[in-house]
């Protein structure tokens, strides 16, 4: 061992004990009961956290998130909690309130407690990143499924606070200011309209991560991947889809959605397809059934010699990988590397195979340099290229991306077009979703047109010149067609 290993192996050993001493510490904390003592423990940590190079204000942001759940307790402690009465207020209704010494000293002893324990944290954290903290917790032995959480929960955290930032810029945008403070029933109005609205973004991005989860063979039944349902057949012959009579239909509050109205389809494997649609036309509906997260209501899905149904529902995944429009739907664990290795720990590969597949599939991406970082740290398109590296790491026959150019720059636009054209030579079936004419007619060697939930066109690229075609399924612009024009006169 060179001396720069042994001084990382060191360092790695003192994390996992100064995780310990942590724990142990602000478990201790709940023992002491005199307030001179919490209140030096403290200042003796804001102390600590200062020479750590741990701004006040950084503790301050932390203690902050605490305030709607500890605020209402602190301030009533006093009130509930029995013992000598220190002062008395007789309501107009006749009712007496007592404020007593034990309430108030129990409320500060509360209140201390948790402004050690979070400021130790926040000390802690500042010594070390997210990745190096939760390996510390593994070698504690701590469980994983609480670790998992503890990773999600930090990841979504971030993401939630950029939704919520954005929220507060577009109500900026529009001219919005808090006059008179909480005090102003309209800011109280606008407040409570936005997080009810964040709450329901909240709820509706758990629902695209499960997915998500799901797609990367997540299983909340049944953790080990039966290994012997890989690949039947010849592996130069894998890929084919079948589509037959597929129809699905969401329930309404006045009356059903057809989302989907006798699909018939066939792909060959090696095939390039982008499938067109205006918004609504049934695309993410179709593209969630060709990967095995939803079961048809009617009609069939069939992958090589496989049909989906709930039993092989888990397998399709394995052979059909999805690439959601949202990489931060995608992203979910603490750093690069752990969130690409998601998907072969869940088909049960030995650490050094899924350690092996990790690597190989950020190379794929140009995403090695990335392996440490956090999600929350990447640019938009480092996200969509190492959700592309997360789906790449599981092998699939079948590979499916939903509007996988959307919000990227023309360099990021160049290095997915250059991943998908690696993937398209080593033989992968690749279907991109998409809205851009334009990028199927230069990539695709087959297009698949829906509207309404039903198959429009289905044929070459040569469909794409037809105008009228096009413009009966809201792809063509009346900006396109005098842009088409000019470059015809020119």
């Amino acid at each position: 061992m060179n001396r720069q290993q042994h001084l990382g192996k060191n360092r790695n050993s003192y994390r996992h004990v100064a995780v310990a001493v942590t724990f142990v510490f602000i478990a201790s904390i709940g023992l002491i009961e005199n307030l001179y003592i919490l209140t030096a423990l403290l200042l003796g940590m804001w102390s600590l956290g200062f020479f750590s190079g741990v701004s006040f204000r950084t503790i301050l942001s932390r203690l902050a998130w605490l305030i709607p759940f500890l605020g209402l307790t602190l301030l009533l402690f006093p009130f509930w909690y029995p013992g000598e009465t220190i002062w008395a207020w007789t309501a107009p209704w006749g009712g007496n309130i007592h404020l007593s010494l034990e309430g108030l000293q129990k409320a500060l002893r509360l209140g201390l407690r948790v402004a050690v324990a979070i400021s130790t944290l926040t000390v802690l954290m500042a010594s070390m990143s997210q990745s190096q903290f939760f390996q510390a917790l593994r070698r504690l032995r701590i469980p994983a499924l609480f670790i998992q959480l503890a990773e999600l929960i930090l990841r979504y955290v971030e993401v939630f606070r950029d939704e919520a930032r954005r929220m507060s810029r577009a109500r900026k945008a529009r001219g919005y200011e808090e006059k008179g403070g909480i005090l102003n029933p309209r800011v109280r109005a606008v407040y409570a309209g936005f997080l009810g609205t964040l709450m329901l973004r909240a709820m509706d991005r758990a629902e695209r991560v499960y997915l998500a989860m799901l797609a990367r063979g997540y299983s909340a039944t049944d953790s080990t991947w039966q290994l012997g349902q890989k690949r039947e057949g010849s592996r130069l012959a894998a890929g084919r889809l079948q589509v037959k009579n597929l129809s699905y239909r969401y329930p309404g509050s006045n009356r059903p959605v057809d989302a989907l109205r006798q699909i018939r389809l066939e792909i060959e494997p090696g095939q390039k397809v982008a499938l067109l649609g205006p918004n609504g036309a049934g695309k993410s509906t179709l593209i969630h059934h060709l990967c095995g997260l939803t079961i048809p209501q009617s009609g069939e899905v069939q992958i090589d010699d496989l049909s989906l149904t709930e039993k092989t529902a888990r397998e399709i995944r394995r052979r059909v990988g999805l690439v959601f429009q949202d990489p931060d739907d995608q992203l979910f664990c603490a750093t690069v590397a752990e969130d690409v290795a998601f998907g072969p720990q869940n088909l049960g590969l030995p650490e050094n195979e899924v350690e092996k597949r990790m690597e190989s599939a950020l190379a794929a991406v140009q995403g090695l340099d990335l392996a440490g970082y956090a999600p929350h740290q990447l640019s938009y398109g480092q996200k969509k290229r190492v959700a592309i590296a997360g789906v790449l790491v599981m092998d699939p026959d079948i590979l499916i991306l939903d509007e996988p150019m959307a919000y990227l720059d023309p360099q990021g636009q160049d290095e997915v077009m250059q991943i998908l054209q690696n993937c398209s030579c080593r033989g992968k079936t690749i279907i991109m979703a998409i809205h851009d004419i334009d990028l199927a007619g230069s990539w695709a060697d087959r297009v698949v047109i829906l509207q309404d939930g039903a198959i429009l066109a289905d044929g070459g690229t040569e469909i794409l010149e037809n105008e009228k075609l096009l413009q009966s399924a809201r792809l063509l612009s009346n900006f396109s067609q005098l842009r088409k024009r000019k470059q015809a006169i020119e």
